[in-house]
């Protein structure tokens, strides 16, 4: 992949949403500053309060999403990623999909796919039987064709918008999770500093969270599933 495509995957998949997560605990967070910023600034008008206000908060959360993109992203591997789909990948779309006991492809497909593999690679991925007799073995095997296909499918303009779209919703759960711990942060500020905004603010950031975190969870499997599919796509062109 080259430079540019590289950026492009780290600032949509990485930074946007870490970015995306912390909007609520920065709008939390320019509300508990604004009647500090009413009384000391009686003299300028209404939107200069609001730019005086917003600007330092927009940048305060654009640094913290800049720094802790890394840390979102290892959160959702570890929580997300690795329980749902394993460690070693073998629960991956991406894996399954090859199997000839999964019905997401059709025979066919997946025959022209170990076709491709043994002339490409060298790499004899397992016939229905010897995979009914030793599947772990078998799912370890395509788990190392895939790596090499997608090493070839680097320069793929669809797939990296595929990889993009999985890439956000995974790392946006982990971000959703460092966004939670921020609100709760400013929730126990809130509570020292005798209130500054009534608890519902609070509690509907925190089900607007946990909304978001769900919705993202669920459509994260559809957006692997997608991914896979596009990966064989590419995989299967002339040029690769």
């Amino acid at each position: 992949m080259s430079q540019f495509k590289t950026d492009e995957y780290t600032l949509k998949a990485r930074i946007y949403p870490t970015l995306v997560a912390m909007i609520l605990p920065a709008v939390i967070t320019f509300a508990m500053l604004w009647p500090y910023l009413d009384y000391v600034f009686t003299s300028i008008d209404i939107v200069k309060k609001i730019l005086t206000c917003f600007l330092p908060v927009a940048l305060v959360y654009s640094a913290v999403s800049f720094f802790f993109w890394s840390l979102a992203q290892s959160i959702s591997k570890k929580i997300i990623q690795q329980p749902k789909f394993r460690q070693d990948e073998t629960n991956m779309p991406t894996t399954v999909f090859l199997l000839w006991s999964d019905v997401n492809l059709s025979t066919q497909f997946k025959q022209k796919i170990h076709e491709k593999v043994l002339s490409k690679y060298g790499l004899r991925l397992f016939s229905p039987t010897k995979e009914k007799n030793n599947l772990e073995e078998a799912k370890r095997t395509i788990v190392d064709a895939v790596g090499r296909m997608r090493e070839d499918t680097r320069k793929d303009e669809m797939l990296l918008r595929y990889n993009i779209k999985y890439g956000f919703r995974r790392n946006y759960l982990g971000a959703s999770i460092l966004a939670i711990v921020f609100t709760l942060f400013l929730w126990s500020i809130n509570i020292w500093v005798n209130h500054l905004l009534p608890n519902l603010w609070f509690y509907y950031g925190g089900i607007l969270h946990i909304i978001l975190f769900g919705l993202m969870y669920w459509s994260v499997t559809n957006s692997a599933e997608d991914y896979a599919k596009q990966l064989f796509r590419a995989f299967l062109k002339d040029n690769v």
